[in-house]
């Protein structure tokens, strides 16, 4: 519930701004920003810099409120690998997989402070590619992660215990 309020007030919030701006410009909403990080840090900023009453803070918080979200997505995201290959091998130090993951993600994200990363990951040239490339990406790992790790005969037993379905390996 808390996340379906949060994501209506989030889009009040995104179109009523979006739509003050299109008024002031005299020009279409979708002619206003393009999606993605324009959003976030053109739309936003001139819209809190417009605030007669302390703009300066606003404009903290807000950052802070991005630094926020991108650290807890991160935290949800790691951890859940963590876990995985905690679970995978339970006498590995917990704190040394914690630090290599950490360090591989900071390797993988160093390609996106690049000039290439930038047209990767969707804010240059190819719209889509950095989103497209990692969910399928993400898809496959969680595929195989199941498959191979958890295993296809035990997550298809689990399905008919939980279900009460038959499906594909057990029929």
């Amino acid at each position: 519930v808390a996340d379906t309020l949060t994501s209506l007030l989030a889009g009040f919030v995104i179109f009523s701004i979006l739509g003050n701006l299109a008024f002031e410009l005299g020009v279409p909403v979708k002619d206003v920003v393009d999606s993605g990080p324009g959003l976030a840090f053109v739309s936003y900023p001139s819209a809190l810099a417009k605030f007669d009453f302390l703009p300066q803070l606003f404009s903290v918080l807000f950052f802070l409120m991005l630094v926020t979200l991108g650290l807890g997505s991160a935290t949800g995201l790691t951890s859940g690998i963590i876990a995985v290959v905690c679970d995978l091998n339970p006498k590995w130090n917990k704190t040394v997989v914690t630090g290599i993951i950490c360090i591989a993600g900071f390797g993988i994200g160093l390609v996106y402070v690049t000039p290439w990363g930038s047209g990767y990951s969707g804010f240059g040239g190819i719209s889509f590619g950095g989103g497209f490339i990692i969910l399928c990406s993400g898809l496959v790992v969680e595929v195989l992660a199941v498959s191979w790790i958890y295993g296809l005969k035990r997550f298809t037993s689990d399905i008919k215990f939980m279900l009460n379905v038959s499906v594909g390996y057990l029929r």
